[in-house]
Formats: C-alpha cells, sequence, structure tokens
C-alpha cells in the first residue's frame, strides 16, 4: 500500500523519538541489575530503576501512537511506520521489564515482612 514518493523519505520525528525512549525504558532495569551487580549498590537499592523506566515505556508507546496518527493524517507522505511499530515494541517491553520488576520488589517485601 506504501507507494514510494519523493515526500515519503521525510523523517517522523515523533517515532524516532518513541525508538529512543522505547530503547532507554528497555535498558534501564538490565542497566540497573548490572550496576549492582559490579559495584557496591544493593539490588534493592536497583529497583529504584522501575519508575522511571515505567514512565519511559509509556512515554515511548504514547509517542509511537502520535507517530502513527501523523503519518495517517498525512496519507503517508511522512514515513516512520515501522519505526514507530519498533519504538512501540521497545516501550512495550521495558513497560514489562519494569512491572517484572516492581513485582519482584514486591515479592521481596512481602516475604520480607513475613519473615520477621
Amino acid at each position: 500500500m506504501a507507494v514510494p514518493t519523493r515526500s515519503s523519505s521525510s523523517l517522523n520525528g515523533r517515532a524516532v523519538v518513541a525508538v529512543l525512549l522505547g530503547l532507554v525504558s528497555a535498558a534501564l532495569v538490565p542497566a540497573a541489575i548490572a550496576v549492582a551487580h559490579y559495584t557496591s549498590v544493593d539490588l534493592i537499592e536497583a529497583g529504584y530503576a522501575v519508575p522511571p523506566a515505567l514512565l519511559l515505556g509509556l512515554a515511548a508507546v504514547l509517542s509511537a501512537r502520535a507517530a502513527r496518527r501523523r503519518t495517517e493524517r498525512t496519507i503517508g507522505r511522512v514515513g516512520g511506520v515501522r519505526t514507530a511499530r519498533v519504538g512501540r515494541i521497545l516501550g512495550a517491553l521495558g513497560i514489562y521489564l519494569a512491572l517484572a520488576g516492581a513485582l519482584s520488589l514486591g515479592v521481596y517485601e512481602l516475604l520480607q515482612y513475613l519473615s520477621a
């Protein structure tokens, strides 16, 4: 359906922002775990990376949605459909990792409460 035209090569900035936010979101929790592993930071303190990862993931998904809407409004003259899709996938991955981190912190706190 996408017909290559001269104007379809223009950059969709929202799609690029979605990819960047998704990359940071997906990398934040694993990076915090790596920092806890290789430095004197406790693993529980690495849990402070969970809220920013969740917020950045949500921002990436919303930015990807805005990029897709912009492409639809311009009838495909502004590209970035695939880039927006990658941003949405990375944002969802960041959200899933943040939720997994929050769940593990919650289970840890519950076990600490029950063992006392």
